[in-house]
């Protein structure tokens, strides 16, 4: 990771955490807890998936949220549903003291509305005192998806000056 972190110098260092199954309820957090601990020894601000808005993987729901409620509030949390904005999400992590929570949503490309999930997430995090939203779309960044990945930048950037 040091040497990555050499190469890229970020701020914030994105760790996953998300679809982790294998561990227990004590060790997800002991790891949650050591990745803190290796961020903020290099000067970083650690982000991650909050997998807890959905309900089709509740194994991985009951592990996190008491795991979320116990690390430092400085992390930055990445609820995400792609299929529904998650205003009581937002507004809980904020009400446990984390600073900087960020609504996740996925560009539906075949939908009538291709960023409706982003524009309720982002509805969602105004009003629930989130930081932003993020926006993905799950492909390569490739040079032939290049212009779809820079259209969704585009249509997003425009939602987000409404």
């Amino acid at each position: 990771m040091d040497e990555v972190l050499d190469v890229t110098q970020p701020r914030i260092l994105h760790v996953g955490m998300d679809e982790d199954d294998t561990r227990s309820p004590q060790e997800y957090l002991r790891a949650l807890q050591r990745l803190h601990a290796g961020c903020k020894k290099r000067g970083l601000r650690m982000a991650m998936w909050a997998d807890v808005c959905h309900r089709w993987r509740p194994q991985q729901r009951w592990k996190e949220i008491p795991a979320i409620r116990r690390i430092p509030h400085d992390v930055i949390l990445m609820p995400w549903d792609y299929h529904k904005a998650q205003d009581g999400w937002i507004r809980r992590f904020r009400r446990w003291g984390f600073k900087d929570v960020f609504g996740v949503c996925n560009y539906h490309k075949d939908s009538k509305d291709p960023l409706s999930n982003a524009k309720d997430w982002l509805r969602a995090v105004r009003k629930n005192g989130g930081s932003g939203i993020l926006v993905t779309k799950w492909i390569p960044t490739s040079r032939a998806n290049r212009p779809f990945l820079l259209e969704i930048i585009r249509r997003t950037g425009a939602i987000l000056g409404q």
